[in-house]
């Protein structure tokens, strides 16, 4: 009874959770990290087939959800839903999940339902979610009506400017050759739309429309992922920040991915992913390869159920940044090295010439 209480990813009162919630504690002792008291209570081999139990049908969800409503934004937000909350299990149940989320059943569940992810903080030596503040509060407000002002424009220029519609006649350029090229000729999917890959444009359009593209998703992402942040601090959690200016202060591949860009996947993946292979001796690289081809992975299943699937690009897409954030990595890493190595020798050098001068006088 007292290692129960002292146990720091051990479920004991006194807890911040609603009272409906205080007496079941059981379906926290079934998803309790490693190492806690309920892997004596539970079976490893029985909790584990209990939890694919409740997550095999969650990933098959979406697929049924799909086919009785006809909205490709619909199936996406679904099949996104699903699968970070099966990645939120695994990640509580192999252990690489904050012990934050273990302060009390409200929280436990709260982390695994909400796809935003809380802030933790240490409070009396213990780790727990932080709290919301009206400062936080007040600018997730503004920035969001900024969000969905910016983004209201984007949709009205796209479908008004004349510099941004495509042209009735065929003058050589096309939107995404690069797409267009990979999709006939490396690698075929079904039926690629000619009104996707074949659309005409003049250099100038065909740029700044691709530019306009890339804000919308992410403006829609943002947007759509910020109201679970909402939903966090109506329950008094401090929700983490999920984009940092990506499109505008990101100085470089690592940067963009490691920093900025959706850091709520980042992070899963960092610590479900990337994290163990390198404490297990796998290469950063191999790591790093790994945590893309997860995301890929991720991406291939949420479009699926969308109305123009691209089989394999997302995968060959996250794949492709891996040299790019490698090579920012070993960069930045030579670039350190050889600071450090300047300022160990001027160093020597102004200890050379102390002793230098002490000696003459």
């Amino acid at each position: 009874k007292a290692h129960r209480h002292t146990h720091p990813r051990t479920f004991a009162p006194p807890h911040p959770s609603p009272p409906f919630l205080r007496p079941a504690r059981f379906p926290l002792q079934l998803l309790q990290a490693p190492g806690s008291l309920s892997r004596r209570i539970v079976p490893q081999l029985l909790r584990r087939c209990l939890l694919l139990g409740i997550c095999a049908p969650l990933l098959y969800y979406p697929f049924v959800s799909s086919s009785l409503i006809e909205s490709p934004a619909a199936g996406f937000s679904t099949a996104l839903l699903a699968w970070v909350a099966v990645w939120k299990t695994m990640d509580v149940e192999f252990g690489t999940a904050d012990t934050g989320v273990f302060s009390s059943l409200f929280s436990l569940v709260t982390f695994i339902c909400c796809p935003v992810e809380y802030k933790i903080t240490v409070k009396d030596g213990k780790r727990q979610p932080a709290s919301v503040t009206s400062r936080r509060f007040t600018w997730m407000v503004v920035n969001q009506a900024m969000r969905v002002s910016l983004l209201m424009t984007l949709y009205w220029a796209l479908d008004n400017l004349a510099i941004l519609q495509p042209s009735s006649g065929n003058n050589g350029w096309m939107l995404n050759p690069m797409d267009y090229t990979i999709v006939r000729y490396v690698w075929p999917v079904t039926e690629a739309s000619p009104d996707t890959f074949l659309r005409p444009l003049p250099p100038l359009g065909y740029s700044l429309r691709i530019y306009a593209e890339v804000w919308v998703v992410y403006l829609n992402l943002a947007i759509n992922m910020d109201l679970w942040s909402f939903a966090l601090m109506a329950v008094g959690y401090m929700p983490i920040t999920l984009m940092r200016s990506p499109l505008t202060s990101a100085t470089s591949p690592l940067d963009f991915w490691g920093r900025r860009w959706n850091r709520l996947i980042h992070g899963l993946f960092k610590r479900t992913v990337f994290q163990p292979m390198v404490k297990h001796g796998v290469p950063k690289a191999a790591a790093s390869m790994s945590a893309f081809v997860v995301s890929g992975l991720f991406h291939e299943y949420a479009m699926s159920f969308t109305r123009t699937p691209l089989t394999g690009l997302q995968t060959l897409f996250f794949i492709s940044q891996v040299p790019f954030v490698t090579a920012d990595a070993v960069v930045k890493a030579l670039a350190k090295s050889r600071a450090k190595r300047v300022t160990v020798a001027n160093a020597r050098a102004v200890d050379g010439g102390a002793e230098g001068g002490g000696g003459g006088g």
